[in-house]
């Protein structure tokens, strides 16, 4: 971490070059970029427990249902995804999320008490015959800061599922998420998430988190340091003329 970038969590659901595809011969390195992102797969919110019931009611009023509730395990919490609509791509057409956590130390509560409820990431959907780690490789030679590698999980009817998260700004701030749902055999989207890639999410989150307090700490200091001596030598130079000191 004193180098500012700590190792990416990679998830251990799929090893990680298990889904790679090949690019058109005429396409370069700026197509992929400028090509992958299709629309917003979801937006997740970041609520308090007590509030999950009313959430969800309000959702409820403009069409949308729950569409799966999972549990993680490492960091204790419970994320629900609800959604609306069909299209011809996937079962659904929207979807919002919302995370909720009972642990008083969660990295949910730990955006809460810093930044009050709300949007804590947007997720966008990326075309499934993007490679999604040459799209990684290609952003981070653009200085795009990222929290983990491409989590990847396959599920019984083989459709995977492609996550990237993009790091905070600030501790426990928000993020951005690139996701690839990738179909199975059968044409199946993978329409889901998978609870180990959440917890590897939220373990980089944790850490990367408390590498920016640190190191935000650190550059206060110095910059308080710095601030105070500039003072006292702006006090002792008006004092000498002025007459005032000695």
């Amino acid at each position: 971490m004193n180098t500012g970038k700590r190792k990416p969590v990679q998830s251990n659901s799929v090893k990680k070059n298990s889904y790679k595809k090949t690019r058109a011969p005429n396409q370069n390195k700026q197509d992929i970029i400028s090509h992958a992102i299709r629309h917003i797969d979801h937006i997740t919110y970041a609520g308090k427990t007590r509030n999950e019931k009313g959430f969800i009611e309000r959702w409820q009023l403009m069409g949308f249902s729950e569409l799966v509730r999972l549990h993680t395990r490492r960091y204790p919490a419970t994320h629900i995804a609800l959604t609306s609509g069909k299209s011809s791509d996937f079962p659904w057409e929207t979807m919002t999320g919302l995370s909720v956590s009972e642990d008083p130390g969660s990295p949910i509560n730990e955006f809460i008490i810093r930044y009050g409820e709300g949007v804590q990431h947007v997720a966008y959907n990326i075309h499934p015959e993007a490679d999604m780690e040459e799209l990684y490789q290609e952003l981070k030679k653009r200085k795009w800061q990222f929290m983990t590698s491409v989590l990847t999980h396959k599920d019984d009817h083989g459709a995977r599922l492609c996550q990237l998260f993009t790091a905070p700004q600030v501790p426990a701030g928000t993020f951005v998420e690139l996701i690839q749902r990738l179909p199975g055999p059968h044409g199946e989207i993978f329409n889901g998430f998978d609870i180990v890639n959440i917890d590897d999410l939220y373990e980089a989150y944790s850490q990367y988190s408390a590498w920016l307090e640190k190191h935000h700490r650190s550059k206060a200091v110095k910059y308080q340091k710095a601030f105070e001596t500039q003072i006292h030598s702006d006090f002792m130079r008006q004092s000498h003329s002025t007459g005032y000191y000695g």
